[in-house]
């Protein structure tokens, strides 16, 4: 179970670094509901 929670951490961080580099402020708020 912990392995688990280590992996989806990585994957939230990893998709949170991906929305904040990639898309533009403007749209920041909005993409945080695909995550």
């Amino acid at each position: 179970l912990e392995l688990i929670g280590f992996v989806l951490l990585i994957k939230l961080t990893i998709e949170g670094l991906f929305v904040f580099l990639y898309l533009p402020p403007s749209r920041h708020g909005q993409s945080t509901y695909f995550i």
